[in-house]
């Protein structure tokens, strides 16, 4: 299920909540709404990269899913404040050939679609970082195989605030296995990326 919490400042539980008791599904990830609520997105859902708008006392205010028009499945697996009450919501939908392609797009508080973009690349794709950026725009991160269908690449994505993909990098070390997690831009316009470096040797 799609579950949330919400608890004093001292710990005390305030309620729980739990959504859409007939179908599989799970929250991923949430953010503050400006009235004291939140959203929170996930997958499930029929398979769809799915969104759920609550208000401070977790009833539903809205509930929608962004779809590919190419596909029928996707996860979003990460929330961010894009400023002006907007936010940016990154995930995964299955692409051509069985390959996984990134996704990145923009609502409003409302719910409504303003942009959704595809990253197509060869081979098994997974983005599990997102951060907004100081240009107004987002930056995604996760894994790839695009340089090499047996090696996971870690990678980092950015694209402007109306959509436009400005920039891809893949980041590689001979390894199998590396991923980003979680990512996040400094005051100076640099990232730092945190996840998992495989190894195998004392390293």
């Amino acid at each position: 299920f799609f579950g949330a919490i919400k608890v004093s400042s001292n710990g005390t539980l305030l309620w729980a909540k739990k959504y859409f008791a007939t179908l599989s599904n799970i929250g991923l990830d949430l953010c503050a709404t400006i009235d004291g609520g939140f959203i929170m997105v996930g997958s499930g859902c029929a398979g769809d990269n799915y969104a759920i708008r609550c208000d401070t006392g977790g009833s539903i205010i809205w509930q929608k899913h962004y779809k590919d028009l190419i596909s029928n499945a996707g996860s979003s697996y990460r929330i961010k404040n894009a400023g002006n009450n907007n936010f940016y919501i990154s995930g995964s939908n299955p692409g051509a050939n069985n390959n996984k392609a990134n996704v990145l797009f923009k609502i409003n508080s409302a719910g409504d679609l303003l942009w959704f973009q595809k990253i197509n690349m060869a081979g098994i794709n997974f983005s599990f970082a997102l951060t907004a950026t100081i240009d107004g725009g987002a930056t995604i991160a996760g894994n790839t195989n695009v340089l090499d269908s047996n090696i996971a690449y870690t990678y980092l994505s950015h694209f402007d605030s109306v959509g436009n993909h400005v920039w891809l990098k893949a980041y590689q070390d001979n390894y199998n296995g590396n991923s980003v997690n979680d990512l996040i831009q400094l005051n100076n316009g640099e990232y730092i990326a945190s996840g998992n470096l495989f190894y195998n040797d004392i390293r």
